[in-house]
């Protein structure tokens, strides 16, 4: 089932989230006390979030599986344009986009200085390969259908990229916010994706427990000052015996490229 995913949030217990990483980053503390984490400036600590599933692989491009874009998408992995809390299509990875007058070609221009976790620049080559890798004949991303009347992807200048479509699209921007299709990936990183993901988000994956957990850590890289605010997150996949004791068990935090974090998806107390 292909489920979008948004900045931000929408659910009633909005409060109870937000007093979690308010006590969280304030304090430099853990929400598990096998957990803690550093400061700096008044930031840090560790958020340790209760999953249901575990990921059956870290490559989002490979497999639909919702558990590896809750963990990935929007915290490692960004978007040239994402979605925010109301749905509207905003720059991330791109400062701005236009369309050419007949709606077949969208130009989007990048936003500089942008670094993957690892230290490489972000370039308009990684952009094209990026996209290209989705159409490519062989390609096994989930929702490539969603990308399927893309004729060509081009770099117009080391700051600008077009793509162009065989007809009008009103779906495909969207689209492409939503869904795995939009991440852009660093090529030399590639060939270990299912592994050690590489992205250019708030935060940089560190260690994966098969069926336990998966450890993410600040990005030192990252490209919007001050932020994150939470030091590292420890997604734990809650077994059975935990959810029968009532604790939350789902919820997944992302990061609001234009302020502070939120928490998005739904809390569930319980089965």
């Amino acid at each position: 089932m292909m489920r979008r995913r948004m900045l931000g949030l929408a659910l009633p217990t909005v409060a109870a989230c937000l007093a979690l990483v308010a006590g969280c980053s304030s304090s430099g503390g853990s929400t598990s006390p096998a957990n803690s984490g550093g400061t700096s400036s008044g930031q840090g600590g560790t958020l340790t979030i209760g999953s249901s599933v575990a990921p059956p692989t870290l490559d989002l491009t490979s497999n639909p599986a919702a558990a590896i874009d809750e963990v990935l998408d929007y915290n490692v992995y960004q978007h040239l344009v994402q979605l925010d809390p109301k749905g509207q299509i905003v720059p991330v990875l791109s400062t701005s986009y236009k369309w050419s007058a007949n709606r077949k070609t969208v130009t989007f221009n990048l936003r500089q200085g942008v670094k993957f976790s690892n230290g490489d620049p972000m370039t308009a080559k990684d952009v094209v390969f990026s996209i290209k890798r989705v159409i490519a004949p062989k390609s096994t991303y989930p929702y490539k259908g969603l990308m399927g009347n893309v004729t060509s992807v081009t770099a117009v200048s080391p700051t600008q990229v077009a793509v162009t479509l065989s007809a009008p699209n009103n779906e495909w921007l969207y689209q492409f916010a939503a869904y795995s299709n939009g991440v852009i990936l660093d090529p030399a990183a590639v060939s270990k994706i299912a592994t050690q993901p590489v992205g250019t988000g708030p935060y940089k994956f560190t260690s994966e427990v098969n069926n336990y957990s998966v450890t993410l850590v600040k990005n030192p890289n990252y490209w919007q000052p001050g932020l994150p605010e939470i030091g590292a997150i420890l997604d734990d996949i809650a077994d059975d015996a935990k959810r029968a004791g009532g604790i939350i068990h789902e919820y997944r935090l992302m990061a609001q490229v234009f302020g502070t974090y939120k928490l998005r998806g739904w809390l569930r107390a319980g089965p």
